[in-house]
């Protein structure tokens, strides 16, 4: 798991050769985007996610039901027990990516990039409910949302 804040973070991670080098471009390019929309002119390597919601960066070992830097720790049912605002995928040579966002307030999201060969079953088919813009109708809970 990559946490993605700063082009350092972004270097170190492409720097691990463990990502397929199309996975790595895909993160590279949004976070470029990102600098580019939200880095008020400053340079690149003085641009930081950190207060505006960092990219997480899943990959083989990783569990979707416990990814406590992006908030979604296991005792909140990991990446199946939030909303997310929307979920993007990529079907890249190497595998199929998905993106989904999460809002944690009105200044910060928070995306995390999940390989379909690490997910299961039931993660896929949520994933795969988002994509489609179904927002799947959840049950009712003790009053209580999750973040």
């Amino acid at each position: 798991m990559h946490s993605i804040k700063t082009l350092k973070d972004l270097e170190a991670m492409r720097s691990s050769g463990l990502l397929p080098p199309d996975y790595v471009q895909l993160v590279s390019d949004h976070f470029h985007l990102l600098a580019e929309c939200l880095g008020d002119g400053e340079p690149i390597e003085e641009f930081s996610l950190l207060m505006l919601g960092w990219l997480t960066v899943l990959w083989l070992g990783d569990d979707t039901g416990h990814i406590p830097n992006a908030l979604l720790p296991r005792e909140c049912g990991g990446l199946l027990g939030c909303w997310p605002e929307y979920v993007e995928r990529f079907d890249l040579p190497s595998g199929t990516i998905y993106r989904p966002m999460f809002l944690h307030d009105n200044e910060a999201a928070h995306f995390v990039y999940v390989p379909a060969v690490i997910c299961d079953t039931a993660a896929l088919d949520w994933l795969e409910e988002y994509v489609e813009g179904e927002q799947p109708i959840l049950p009712p809970s003790d009053g209580e949302v999750p973040i």
